[in-house]
């Protein structure tokens, strides 16, 4: 009976294991070609931008939102990331533009989970 209680209480917890792996965050991969973006299915008051440079040199970029409020320029190194935190508003869009090298900007969209810029045919 013992046996059997805990085989229950593990088979129960696996939803919770599974909520644990949902992103809540955006994550912004830069490669020497295209972006890559894996967005969550929804953000709270307060979100993080992870940008993760998988290039072969050191990029520049900013977060900025749609009514031009920069929340970060960030420089860097190949191999390296950067975490910001977004006060999230209502109606505002999110975006990552690459500075250096100049490239086409991310905006940052809810509920797409990953999608890439250019988009692939």
């Amino acid at each position: 009976m013992h046996r059997l209680f805990i085989v229950f209480l593990l088979f129960m917890s696996i939803p919770l294991w599974a909520q644990s792996e949902k992103i809540d965050d955006f994550v912004v991969t830069i490669f020497d070609r295209s972006i890559k973006v894996v967005s969550p299915d929804a953000v709270k008051t307060k979100f993080f931008v992870v940008v993760e440079n998988r290039s072969q040199g050191k990029i520049i970029g900013k977060l900025q939102n749609s009514s031009g409020k920069v929340f970060a320029i960030m420089s860097i190194e190949a191999g390296q990331f950067s975490k910001t935190a977004i006060d999230n508003k209502k109606g505002e869009r999110y975006f990552y533009l690459p500075l250096a090298p100049a490239f086409q900007e991310a905006e940052l969209i809810v509920g797409h989970k990953t999608y890439e810029i250019p988009p692939r045919h």
